[in-house]
This record gives structure tokens, sequence and C-alpha cells, in this order.
């Protein structure tokens, strides 16, 4: 046996140290890559979800100014003072819009509310129904609780949308003032 043949420099074998790097460097690779699609998965899912909530909400926002203009044109108002409430809670389409009107009776005024279904045709909507409710408060600032307590004068599909109208359609009563002469009904 020769030297040269006896110190000859050996076969590297798969497993020595130059493959187990090569095999740690493909792992990363293969992590890399599937870390990659699944965060191209959550973008995809995340750009779906934010086109979807922005057409929803500009369908909100067109159907909340058809509630408006409707209202104003059923009620001859100016719907500057007026609000809208929609369901966010259960995604369907029945709005209710209430505004002051104007006033009939010196010592009160009335919210009046419509309630509003369906799509929306030419920025208007189809009112299938309503109530009043009782302005309470000082005179100068009058606030409205749009409750079953305060609503009077339910018309149309109020009562079959589930609105309860508990109020008298006087309105409160009051004490007369002290020292005030109740006079006769005049003929």
């Amino acid at each position: 046996m020769s030297w040269v043949s006896h110190h000859a420099p050996a076969r590297r074998r798969p497993g020595g140290r130059l493959g187990r790097a090569w095999r740690d460097v493909r792992r990363r690779l293969r992590l890399r890559a599937a870390e990659t699609a699944l965060l191209g998965l959550i973008a995809l899912v995340l750009a779906v979800a934010t086109v979807y909530d922005l057409t929803r909400q500009v369908g909100i926002n067109d159907r909340i100014h058809a509630d408006l203009v409707s209202w104003q044109a059923i009620t001859g108002a100016p719907y500057r003072n007026a609000f809208v409430e929609f369901d966010a809670k259960h995604y369907t389409t029945r709005d209710v819009a209430c505004g002051w009107t104007p006033r009939t009776d010196p010592r009160r005024r009335a919210m009046s509310c419509l309630i509003f279904t369906g799509p929306v045709h030419g920025w208007r909507r189809h009112a299938v129904g309503g109530y009043y409710v009782l302005g309470i408060g000082p005179a100068k600032r009058r606030r409205a609780f749009d409750r079953a307590r305060y609503r009077y004068g339910c018309y149309g599909a109020a009562r079959a949308e589930g609105f309860r109208c508990a109020a008298r359609a006087r309105g409160p009563r009051r004490a007369p003032a002290r020292g005030a002469v109740s006079r006769p009904p005049s003929a």
C-alpha cells in the first residue's frame, strides 16, 4: 500500500457537513414558500372583505340619502334636523327616518317618523307606515326619545313592522297653573 492511496482524501458522504447544510437550505426555502403562499391567501381574503365592506357601506349611504329625500318629499319639511336609524344588526333594508315637523300646536312639537323598506328607485324609497314621537323637555331644547311610551298615532304597517305606540295622541296632561280658572267650552 502506498502512501498516496493510504492518505487519499475520503469521499464525502451525503450525510456530511455540506449535505446537512444543503438540506437546511432546502427546508428553509420550502418553509419560506409556504409562508409566502399563506400570506398571499390572507391578503386575498382581506382584499375581498374590504371590497365587500365598501360596497355595502356605499349601498347603506345611498339608502340613507334616499330615506331623507323621501321623508322631505312626504312631510314637506326640510331634513336638516332629521336622522335615520337603520338596522345594522339584522342586515335588513328597513330604515326609520325621523325629523321635527312644523309646529301645529304652539305648546308642543312632535317628531314625524316614517318607516321605509325596499330598494331605492330614483333617490326615493317606499314608506310603508309611520308614527309620531312626543317632544319632551324645555321649550328651547326639545328632545324626543324613540321609545314605545313616547310614540303615538301609528299608521300604515307600523304595528306589523313591530313598532308599538303607547302614548296618548294629546300628549302628557299638565296640571293647571295655580289660580287658573277653568272656563266652560264655548259653544
